[in-house]
């Protein structure tokens, strides 16, 4: 895992003690990246992948129980998913919503 996954890991964990962890939903921006880093968010987070690649199986044991997965036609970049969160859950948006593109280098 890169340093830079590391630092956001640790503020993962940092903001669920200071926010109740149901409160905070993680939202991924997706294409084909490994996803394996995303077992060490803390539980009780909820986590939003957003793919524009190839289909992610859900059922590897790396991934927290929880997690949803939502296919998105492959256009735009990030905003373009970010943006089709808030506006498909506005009225039911986290009280923290943490929104994250994959590293492409990874």
């Amino acid at each position: 895992m890169t340093n830079q996954m590391c630092k956001l890991v640790a503020s993962l964990v940092l903001l669920g003690f200071a926010a109740n962890a149901s409160q905070v939903e993680v939202i991924v921006a997706h294409h084909s990246e490994d996803l394996s880093w995303l077992s060490r968010i803390p539980m009780g987070m909820r986590i939003r992948i957003y793919t524009k690649g190839p289909k992610v199986d859900l059922n590897t044991p790396l991934l927290v129980s929880g997690t949803s997965l939502q296919q998105l036609p492959n256009v735009g970049r990030e905003s373009h998913t970010y943006l089709h969160h808030i506006v498909d859950n506005y009225e039911r948006l986290a009280q923290w919503s943490v929104f994250m593109q994959i590293e492409t280098h990874v």
